[in-house]
Formats: C-alpha cells, sequence, structure tokens
C-alpha cells in the first residue's frame, strides 16, 4: 500500500508541476509548429530581420557576486552609455555603443552625447511602433519598453557584463528588480547580443505579476526591435504593444538571415543628362548589406568593376558627351539584391582641333603624304576642300585624334596648290610644274585617277548597307571594293566605310578612299497584354511580354499589394495591382515606351479541400476538444495567429462551424488562419456521426466539407509536426524526498537519450497530442515502450491551452542503454501514432 501511495503522490506531483511549469509552455511552443500554432514567427521585415519565441530559454544572471557590473541604481527616467566588446552589426550598420535606459530600451547610438539626449526626452513614450519612433529615432531593441523605475524599495538597478572568446562573445545587459510604475512587484528581463552571429536574444526571468496587476506579462509595454525609418523604411518587428503575451521563463530571438535589401540610388539622378566629369556614383545604404558589387559601363547590362563596402565610387575613365549605365548589387552571406539599371550622359566635349604639320610640298611626280588631327575623343572632323589631283586614303573624317593619309598624282601641267580645311585648321599642299615636255596619262608613267565619294545620310540599325551608302565614283572607268561589303549591319555609332579602286586602264593607279557613316540607335516597341482579374487562389503569376528587338522586358510592380522577382509576380493583399513592362534599351536600340496593365484581386469563395488531424496529418474522425486543420484555399488573404491561450471563434475574420448528424451547429476555437490553412479546436456538445464543416472568410464567401465526428482519436505531436519520429515531450526526474529535475523538453524535443539509470529517483516521461481526454476507461489506456509495457500515471487533458492533451508515464530503470525505441500507445482499443524516444 506504501507504493501505490507513494505512486499516486508522484503521479499528482507529476500533473502539477507539468500543469503550473512555465517553461511547458517554451516547450508546447517550440515543438508543434505550425500544426497547433502555439509558437509565435512574425518577419522578415523589409531589413531581413525575423523573430520567434521557439528558441531556448537560458537565463544569465548577472546580477549576484561576481557578476557584471552596474548603472542606474535608485534612476528614473535615465540613460547611461556602454561601450560594446565587439562590433555589433544592426539593419547593415555597425555599433560599438549602446545607450541603456531605466525604462527598459537599448537604443544603438553614435555617441555618448546621443545617449544624452535620449534621457532628456524621457523615453518612456510605450507606443505603437507602426506608426511613431523611438525618442530622435534611434535604432533600438526594446525588451519591455515601459515606465519604468528603480526608485523603489527593493529597487535593483541595470547590471552589463560580457562572456565567451573572441569571435563567440556575448554581451548581456540585465534590468534586474526594476518596477513598473504604480506596481508594488518587480520585473527583471535581459537582452543577449551575440558577436559575429549579430543575434539578438530577449529573455524574461519575471514578468507575470499576477492578475490584478495591470503591468503582468508586458501588458503595458511595447515589445520588439526597429531601425531608424522604420515607419516608413518597414524595418522593425512589432512583436507586441499593450498585450500581455510575455511570462516568466520566456525568450525571443531575433535573427537577420535573408538577403539584404535592395540599395537605393543618391546620385547622379536617373536618366540624368550634362554631368560633371569625374562623377561619383553613390546610393544609400541597403539593410543587411555587407559589401556592394558596382557595375559600370556604356553597355546595358554594364559589367562588372569594383566591390566595395562603401556607397559610393568614382569610375575612372569617364569620357564627356558619353552615356553610360550602372547597377549596385547589395551582398551579404546569405543572399543579394541588386538595384535596377541606372543611367546618366556625361556633359557635351569642347571640341579643339590642332594638325602637327600645316603644309606639305611634292615635286611633279607626285607621292604620299599624311599629317595628325588631334582633337578630345568625342569631336569628331572631317576633311574638306581636297581637289581632284589629291587622294585621301586614309582619314577622310574621324572622331578624336587620328590620322589623314593621301596621294598626289602625277603632274602633267603648271604648278598646283590646294588648301584642306579640318575643324577650322588648314593643311597646304603645293605640287611643282611638270618639266618641259614631261608626260601626262597617255605617258609611260601611270597617274592617279580621282575618286568622288559623299558623306552618305545617317542610317538607322538594322538597315543593311547598299548602293545609297557605297556609292564611290571615280574619274576613269575600274572597279571598286568596299569593306564592310553590302547587306551587312552595322552597329550603333559612327563608323568608317572604305572602298580600294582599280582602273581599268593601265595608265591609272590603283586608289582608296574612306567615307565615316553614322548609324543612329533603332526604336523598339513592347508588347503587354491585358492581366485577367483574379482571387487570392492564385499566389503567383507568370508575367510575359516581348519586344520588336527581343530583349527581355523588365516588370515592376508601380502599385498594389504585389512584389515582382524576374517575370514572377507574388500577390500579397487584395485590390487593384498595376504592372509595368519597361525595357531600357542597349548599344543598337533605344528604351521602348513602357506599357501598364492592371488588374483587381478579390478573395473569392473558400474552397475546402481537406480536414485532418492536426498532429499525424492523417483523414480521421474530429473529436470535442481535439486539435483539427483545415486545408484548401481562399480562406484569407493574411496570415494570423492566436496571441494567448485563450483562442477566439473569430481569427482574420475568419470562423469554421461544425454542423453535426442532428442539426446542431458549434464555431471552433481558431489559432491559425492562412490563405491555405486554418488549425482549430473542435468544439463540445456535437453528436456523434457524419457533420459538415462550413469556413466562411473574411467576405463571407464560404465553403463546406463532410467529415465525421467520433468519440476518442488519440494521436500525439512529434518533434518535427509531421506525426513521427521523436515525440514531442518532457521528462522529469523526481526523488523520493520530491527534489525535480527537468531532464528535457524544457525549450527543445528530448532528442537527446533520456537517463533512467538512476536508482534513487523516477523518470516521468510526459506525451502530448491531442483527441485523449474524451477516454470512456482510464483503465483502458497502455504504452508500451520498446514492446514492454509502462505504468501510465495520467492520461487527459493539459489545462493550459484548449485541445492539448499529455500521456504520463514512467520509465522503468530496465529501459537503459535501449536506445531509440518506439512508443506505442492505445486508448479505449484505438492506437495512437507510433513515436519515439531515446535511452540512455
Amino acid at each position: 500500500m506504501r507504493e501505490n501511495k507513494t505512486m499516486k503522490s508522484l503521479s499528482l506531483m507529476m500533473k502539477n508541476i507539468l500543469r503550473t511549469t512555465s517553461a511547458l509552455l517554451l516547450a508546447v511552443s517550440a515543438l508543434i509548429v505550425p500544426a497547433s500554432l502555439l509558437a509565435a514567427n512574425k518577419g522578415p521585415d523589409s531589413g531581413g530581420y525575423s523573430a520567434t519565441d521557439a528558441t531556448v530559454y537560458s537565463f544569465i544572471d548577472i546580477s549576484g557576486p561576481g557578476g557584471g557590473a552596474s548603472v542606474l541604481s535608485n534612476a528614473d527616467d535615465s540613460t547611461a552609455a556602454l561601450t560594446l566588446p565587439f562590433s555589433f552589426g544592426f539593419y547593415g550598420t555597425n555599433y560599438t555603443l549602446v545607450c541603456v535606459s531605466s525604462n527598459g530600451a537599448l537604443y544603438f547610438v553614435p555617441d555618448a552625447n546621443a545617449c544624452t539626449a535620449v534621457g532628456t526626452a524621457n523615453d518612456f513614450a510605450n507606443t505603437d511602433l507602426t506608426v511613431a519612433g523611438t525618442p530622435n529615432d534611434l535604432p533600438a531593441v526594446l525588451p519591455l519598453w515601459s515606465d519604468l523605475t528603480f526608485q523603489q524599495a527593493g529597487g535593483g538597478s541595470v547590471y552589463y557584463q560580457s562572456f565567451g572568446a573572441v569571435g563567440s562573445r556575448r554581451f548581456v545587459v540585465q534590468w534586474s528588480n526594476v518596477f513598473p510604475q504604480g506596481s508594488a512587484s518587480a520585473v527583471t528581463f535581459q537582452v543577449v547580443l551575440a558577436e559575429t552571429t549579430n543575434s539578438i536574444t530577449v529573455q524574461y526571468q519575471t514578468v507575470t505579476l499576477g492578475g490584478g496587476n495591470p503591468a503582468s506579462n508586458g501588458a503595458q509595454a511595447t515589445v520588439g526591435i526597429r531601425n531608424s525609418g522604420a515607419v516608413s523604411n518597414g524595418q522593425q518587428i512589432p512583436w507586441s504593444y499593450n498585450v500581455g503575451v510575455l511570462s516568466n521563463s520566456y525568450a525571443i530571438l531575433f535573427t537577420s538571415g535573408g538577403a539584404p535589401s535592395a540599395p537605393v540610388l543618391t546620385a547622379p539622378a536617373n536618366g540624368g543628362a550634362s554631368v560633371n566629369t569625374p562623377v561619383t556614383l553613390s546610393w544609400a545604404a541597403a539593410a543587411g548589406a555587407t559589401s556592394y558589387d558596382v557595375y559600370f559601363g556604356i553597355t546595358s547590362p554594364p559589367a562588372l568593376v569594383t566591390n566595395t563596402v562603401a556607397t559610393s565610387y568614382i569610375p575612372a575613365g569617364v569620357s564627356l558627351g558619353t552615356s553610360y549605365n550602372w547597377q549596385v548589387v547589395a551582398k551579404n552571406a546569405s543572399g543579394s539584391s541588386a538595384s535596377p539599371i541606372w543611367s546618366f550622359t556625361t556633359g557635351a566635349v569642347p571640341c579643339t582641333y590642332s594638325l602637327d604639320s600645316p603644309s606639305a610640298t611634292f615635286t611633279s611626280a607626285g607621292g604620299t603624304g599624311s599629317f595628325n588631327v588631334t582633337a578630345p575623343g568625342a569631336c569628331a572632323w572631317t576633311v574638306t576642300g581636297t581637289p581632284a589631283w589629291v587622294t585621301i586614303t586614309a582619314g577622310a573624317s574621324g572622331t578624336g585624334n587620328g590620322p589623314v593619309n593621301y596621294t598626289v598624282g602625277l603632274n602633267s601641267g603648271a604648278a598646283l596648290a590646294a588648301t584642306l580645311s579640318i575643324g577650322g585648321q588648314t593643311y597646304s599642299i603645293t605640287q611643282t610644274a611638270a618639266p618641259a615636255g614631261g608626260g601626262g596619262g597617255g605617258g609611260s608613267t601611270p597617274t592617279a585617277p580621282t575618286i568622288f565619294w559623299t558623306t552618305p545620310s545617317p542610317i538607322t540599325y538594322g538597315i543593311p548597307l547598299g548602293a545609297t551608302q557605297l556609292n564611290a565614283g571615280a574619274s576613269t572607268p575600274g572597279t571598286f571594293i568596299y569593306s564592310p561589303p553590302a547587306g551587312t549591319i552595322l552597329s550603333a555609332g559612327t563608323q568608317t566605310l572604305s572602298a580600294v579602286f582599280t582602273p581599268a586602264s593601265p595608265n591609272f593607279t590603283s586608289a582608296s578612299s574612306a567615307v565615316s557613316l553614322v548609324v543612329n540607335r533603332a526604336a523598339q516597341t513592347l508588347t503587354f497584354g491585358a492581366l485577367a482579374d483574379r482571387t487570392t487562389d492564385t499566389a503567383t503569376l507568370s508575367l510575359t511580354g516581348t519586344t520588336s528587338s527581343g530583349l527581355a522586358p523588365v516588370f515592376s510592380v508601380i502599385s498594389g499589394p504585389a512584389t515582382v522577382n524576374g517575370s514572377t509576380l507574388t500577390i500579397t493583399g487584395l485590390g487593384t495591382i498595376t504592372v509595368r513592362a519597361s525595357q531600357a534599351g542597349n548599344i543598337n536600340y533605344l528604351a521602348a515606351t513602357p506599357v501598364n496593365q492592371s488588374f483587381s484581386v478579390t478573395l473569392g469563395s473558400a474552397n475546402v479541400g481537406a480536414i485532418v488531424n492536426a498532429a499525424t496529418y492523417a483523414n480521421v474522425s474530429l473529436v470535442a476538444d481535439a486539435y483539427g486543420v483545415v486545408f484548401g484555399k481562399g480562406f484569407s488573404i493574411d496570415t494570423a495567429q492566436a496571441t494567448s491561450a485563450t483562442f477566439p471563434t473569430t481569427l482574420a475574420g475568419v470562423t469554421v462551424t461544425i454542423t453535426d448528424v442532428n442539426g446542431k451547429s458549434a464555431l471552433a476555437l481558431l489559432y491559425y488562419v492562412s490563405r491555405s490553412q486554418i488549425n482549430f479546436v473542435m468544439p463540445k456538445g456535437l453528436a456523434t456521426g457524419t457533420a459538415i464543416v462550413t469556413v466562411n472568410n473574411v467576405i463571407g464567401k464560404a465553403g463546406t466539407f463532410s467529415t465525421n465526428i467520433g468519440t476518442i482519436a488519440p494521436a500525439f505531436f512529434t518533434a518535427d509536426a509531421s506525426g513521427k519520429g521523436t515525440a514531442a515531450s518532457v521528462a522529469v526526474s523526481i526523488t523520493p524526498d520530491g527534489a525535480t529535475t527537468v531532464l528535457c523538453g524544457v525549450s527543445v524535443a528530448c532528442t537527446a537519450p533520456i537517463d533512467v539509470s538512476s536508482t534513487t529517483a523516477s523518470v516521468y516521461l510526459s506525451l502530448y497530442g491531442t483527441g485523449i481526454r474524451n477516454l470512456q476507461d482510464a483503465a483502458a489506456v497502455t504504452v508500451a515502450i520498446g514492446g514492454v509495457p509502462a505504468k501510465v500515471t495520467y492520461a487527459g487533458a493539459q489545462p493550459t491551452f484548449p485541445g492539448l492533451d499529455q500521456v504520463n508515464v514512467l520509465l522503468d530503470r530496465s529501459l537503459a542503454g535501449k536506445g531509440t525505441l518506439d512508443v506505442v500507445v492505445t486508448i479505449d482499443g484505438i492506437a495512437a501514432n507510433t513515436v519515439q524516444i531515446n535511452i540512455k
């Protein structure tokens, strides 16, 4: 009898521990997301930060002897600047100084003066972070931002201390025994900043102050993180505001694990003209970026030129009168985000010309000559005034510096003189007269023919060369060979056409000539068809468009609830969405006229596809007070979850009604709603048999599904929320004198081996599930671990959360060393899903 009484006492103690320990909340939160959705997850925000309370609570109390240094003792509405032992990255900026406030806030500041200014501003302005900022708009961690004071009997102070080796240090700031204004009870909490990972952990040792205290569980505080300008740039995680969602032994983890945001242009203006040189390219710092790839050049897309940690870059070799494209890609260890391709054009080149020689003289026999033109690179020039007896063989026109080559033919008559003109400069050519009795074209020495080739009119890219451009003539019959040949399509820009002339008569020599041809960029048209209105059943949309040039269009969202990545549009809300297709052109094509298309997004009707057990995702009967999941589409445009253990019947405007075989209806308790999933707790009081589940979405459009209501449907949650593998469980060790040690399961699953070898303590395992509490016979609960029957000490409801059940069993010492074992539970003759535990 004594053993039975002892075991009964231990059973009751076990149930009491599991019912009252707030650590159980963390265990359940970490173990059954999203099937039960008792954990909270928020983000990522526009800066890449996310938050979760599915993390390990491990409070580092630094308030005792040998602990940290202290500040703000006996203070109220005061601040103190603390130097960090390492550089801490927060929203893409590194900080070495923080400002701790007695009012439960930690600000990142550039200097101590900024911290003093916070204290002067009385910063206990507990406020909604989505509509207002912190004092002086400082970036901040707000573990419990409220009107707090140390000026009260029993008040403590703020402690701070660094732990760990270089590269993995943690800096802890702890508010120890600080009193909410008007409260007779104090709170204790801390912020842990991690080196290298830049994660932020907020831990609450004591925040539950009793039901009569209005400040209990953070109900008069703001909790979250935010960057400067957060109201407009969305770089913030507002965890809670004036809602008591905290508890003792509770932790929240803030991490930045996503790619950085895209850089934003600062200067020069996109599409700007007459930009001065040298030019400085600059952009606003991208949240989360650790470096930037800079692309620059005359092509589109431009080429990579550098990687930098700065937010500006001065490119080398920038010429006047030239159009340039550039782009910046923000990078960090998690990924990258690219800006659009920006462009600008530098100012016009002041054109000045000079020649390296003013003149040349030839005998009557003629010959070859040359001179050099010097001009800025963007300045064009053409040789004019060339007489018939002088042939320009190369350099009849050009841009920038270049040579002019020419030939002087045989002179059979009087002395000749000519003046060539190039960019306002002159070049004189003279030739002596033929000697008496000298021969001409009919003599023994061939003469050079005269070549005539007028500079052709500009053409547009895509037009092949033809007779209109390749139309040189000569003073004597013969054949021209052109380069490039007829039919060639030239790139846009100023191109050189050349020709070699072979005379038909042996009395003339071969000759060559060249002209410049301007090829203008071609226009392109863009086709982007109308987009049909749709419902939220379609979360993504593939965008298509074409251009006459064959260049790919670029899509962007002009307005409305959507984002675009490449050609994939993701719908994020209800309303009208306007999408733009554009094409910026390249060296050969002008930019296309952008095309906008708009369409409307409505919620549509709810469509129920399946209803399953929340622990196993099996299609089994629903039972009263048990967890279920509805899958389908069109439920909600928003994702919402219950914020406390009291679940509502309406969440994000959605309701779930169950109607039994007798026509009786009841609303289910809801704890998670998304576009395609609803997690609920089955209501009580409905008859067994066929039932109809009706989902009404936020606009009142309903969807129905036929299911079955049963009496019992035991199922257990697992660590990975699949209904298989390691059980969602807690293991405790209890000695005969009542000393209790939690072995595992406080904030993570019992994945490590459970030690049952103690000869003085008993080890109990609690399994968490649903569909159990309606069992007909407590004696009809059997548990086999590794095929060996185990003693059941409790089976029924876990009272903290609606729908959550538990089964407690004694782990026999004979299991020691058995490793991973199957746990098979049968209740009222119905077997639950098999789960596993690991025994050391």
